[in-house]
């Protein structure tokens, strides 16, 4: 792989970042960082630790928006705050990544609606890096929120005109010039160009890479992504040249394009309205008859998941979740959740119970999907013949931390009390010979 300090395709100003010893500057104070610096820093040094993990698995990773950004045309960390790192893979190396991920102790939020929603018909899944100061890792395998524009932006897309870039000891790859601008544009425009950092990276970006505006506009008309850059440009104050923004002005927009980014930025508070305008707007008859079934019809792990988080009994969450009213009457029903996920004392968050569960009680049930391999969240159960079946654990039993003395076991798909356990108590299993060190004895008062 030739590495460039900055990769021709991108032809942008190349900027290289080193961190001089203190001993070695000529002030003896260096400048303070503030809390958005401190965060970008601990992203940037994480975003390093994937690339070097994934480059040396012979993985291909993406930096996307702010981190892209922050390696290329930001000279300061203070300047571009981050909330989260992003990252496009390969729907190829998805598997691959998931191990790697779980390897590295990340954990992994559960898909959408069914196991199978992410990588079909949405776009990423998040995963959580650390405990005591998290880091939310958005993983990409296209680089667009709305369904339509999965039917029209290929998954290579992004990868064709992609460079590397050195970070630290490693390298990572970014998007093209244009392909960037296209991702920054339309991004800010489907999320409502709600943030002025949004608009800055436009600016900063068409002011420093060297865009070629012909194919710029030529990926966008392919793309169906005319209106939303546009829109994204608007809002930046159209920082491109006169000619190039009267060509987009003058190009062709479909009301389908219309009307999937008018209600882009209220798709995830309008379940059925959003499953409505995609039927409308996005192109194959099977395509769009699978994605209906996807949300119209779960799996009971996502019904058990939205019933805890919206305190809705079980048998009410197919029809509430579609009928926004119902919601604010689900509210009030009687029945609450055995359990709840909150921080933990034992390791980044756990699952509490709600109010006191007796012993031999079944605390929740969980769904699983098939694998043939062990790691974090797998759990093995044990057939009528007497052979292994490994299912990876759903929903917020996910959570479950690992005591010397655990309150619950497994038993097939069930969570299943051992004692009599507490309101407000942990709830916790053994993960299995070699795990425990015994540190949850410091933690965990004894239990009758």
């Amino acid at each position: 792989m030739d590495v460039q300090t900055f990769p021709k395709s991108i032809t942008a100003p190349s900027r290289v970042v080193e961190v001089e010893p203190a001993s070695s500057r000529p002030d003896a104070s260096p400048p303070a960082l503030d809390a958005d610096a401190l965060r970008n820093v601990q992203i940037m040094h994480l975003l390093e630790r994937v690339a070097r993990h994934c480059n040396d698995a012979g993985i291909p990773v993406m930096a996307l928006k702010g981190a892209a950004l922050n390696l290329t045309v930001y000279e300061r960390p203070t300047e571009r705050p981050m909330s989260d790192l992003d990252l496009l893979v390969r729907v190829d190396d998805l598997e691959r990544v998931h191990a790697l991920f779980e390897k590295l102790g990340f954990l992994r939020s559960p898909s959408q609606f069914r196991e199978d929603f992410f990588p079909r018909f949405y776009y990423e899944i998040q995963y959580t890096a650390g405990s005591v100061s998290p880091v939310s890792i958005d993983l990409h395998v296209r680089p667009f929120r709305l369904v339509r524009h999965s039917r029209f932006v290929p998954d290579a897309a992004f990868w064709e005109r992609s460079g590397p870039i050195p970070i630290g000891r490693t390298t990572v790859r970014i998007p093209g010039a244009e392909e960037m601008l296209i991702h920054l544009a339309a991004h800010s425009a489907i999320h409502g160009n709600t943030h002025a950092k949004w608009a800055e990276d436009i600016r900063r970006w068409t002011s420093q890479a060297r865009v070629d505006w012909d194919r710029f506009l030529a990926l966008a008309d392919r793309w169906r992504l005319t209106h939303a850059v546009r829109r994204g440009l608007d809002a930046a104050g159209s920082p491109i040249p006169d000619d190039v923004a009267d060509r987009l002005r003058r190009m062709h927009v479909g009301w389908r394009d219309r009307l999937a980014l008018w209600h882009a930025p209220r798709d995830r508070e309008h379940l059925t309205a959003s499953a409505l305008v995609v039927l409308l707007t996005t192109p194959g008859i099977r395509f769009k008859l699978a994605y209906l079934a996807q949300i119209m019809l779960p799996d009971g792990r996502y019904l058990d998941e939205w019933s805890l988080r919206h305190g809705c009994p079980a048998w009410l969450a197919p029809i509430a979740r579609c009928v926004r009213p119902l919601r604010h009457v689900a509210r009030w029903w009687p029945r609450r959740a055995p359990i709840e996920i909150r921080e933990s004392p034992i390791h980044g968050v756990g699952v509490f119970a709600t109010r006191d569960i007796p012993a031999g009680a079944i605390v929740a049930r969980y769904r699983g999907r098939p694998v043939d391999r062990n790691g974090t969240y797998v759990a093995t159960h044990v057939g009528a013949r007497g052979d292994d079946g490994r299912h990876e654990i759903t929903g917020p039993l996910r959570f479950l931390n690992h005591s010397c003395r655990p309150n619950t076991d497994l038993n097939d798909f069930r969570l299943v009390a051992r004692r009599d356990i507490a309101a407000d108590r942990e709830i916790t299993i053994d993960y299995g010979e070699g795990t425990c060190d015994c540190a949850t004895r410091m933690i965990e008062p004894d239990e009758p």
